[in-house]
């Protein structure tokens, strides 16, 4: 209480406002942390799960263009088309195995199905490989032989990699409906927190206000009042205190002395 009588009006008011200002600046805070979080988790499911759901369906794609190119190298008349298919077909095996080896250096928790896979396309691509040799030396019933023996292999690496597809598409939706129910949570906590803290707040300024200023300056009225109408003997009520009410409280003392 001695603070409540001795400090200046000015420090009082000061001190409920910088008390309101806190809280706010804290709640701001709180919730820019909170989001920030939430912000990071969203960068990683972009960076990440995303990038793997995006490279699983390109090595899908690739698979089957090296399928057709290997197929195309057989049907194509010798020459440039030949060599043209040949390339194609190099050029999207290359892309097939560095897309499946991006995931594992993104994702190395999925590395294990991801060799399988990768297992599973060598085993194809050593009998492309010779059947698109084949097809350039017009080893053509080679090739077909060859060509027969991938596919069993090719539906199988499909299946897989449609597997792994539609579980990394199911972890982003899981993850993304958990981002956005943390950030409902994140909403509705901040706010029931800030609220909290702002109304406690606001209680004591009020209480501040009431007990150093309003109550005290209602308390000298009433004395200058009775004082007024020629009450003379009741004490004046204030003079103790160290403020600006206090220095009004020994002033209207002064004018009961003289009454």
């Amino acid at each position: 209480m001695s603070f409540l009588q001795h400090a200046k009006i000015r420090t009082k008011i000061i001190l409920v406002l910088l008390s309101v200002c806190v809280v706010g600046a804290a709640g701001a805070l709180l919730m820019s942390y909170n989001f920030k979080s939430i912000d990071r988790a969203y960068s990683d499911l972009l960076a990440k799960d995303d990038v793997v759901s995006l490279e699983l369906s390109r090595a899908n794609t690739r698979m089957f263009a090296m399928s057709y190119f290997a197929y195309q190298s057989l049907a194509v008349d010798d020459g440039p088309d030949t060599i043209a298919s040949a390339k194609a077909y190099d050029d999207n095996k290359k892309l097939l195995f560095d897309g499946l080896a991006k995931i594992k250096s993104i994702a190395p928790e999925r590395a294990s199905d991801i060799d399988g896979v990768v297992g599973r396309l060598n085993d194809m691509a050593a009998l492309t490989d010779q059947a698109v040799k084949a097809a350039a030396t017009n080893n053509d019933a080679n090739a077909k032989a060859l060509l027969k023996k991938a596919d069993p292999l090719i539906a199988t690496a499909r299946t897989e990699i449609r597997k792994l597809l539609d579980a990394s598409v199911n972890r982003v939706d899981d993850k993304s409906n958990a981002l956005s129910d943390n950030t409902n949570n994140t909403i509705l906590y901040t706010l029931s927190v800030l609220g909290t803290v702002f109304v406690l707040a606001l209680i004591a300024a009020l209480f501040v206000v009431s007990r150093g200023i309003v109550g005290p300056v209602e308390a000298l009225r009433a004395r200058m009042t009775s004082l007024a109408a020629g009450e003379a003997e009741a004490d004046v009520p204030g003079r103790e205190r160290r403020d600006e009410l206090g220095q009004m409280a020994a002033a209207v003392a002064v004018f009961r002395d003289n009454a």
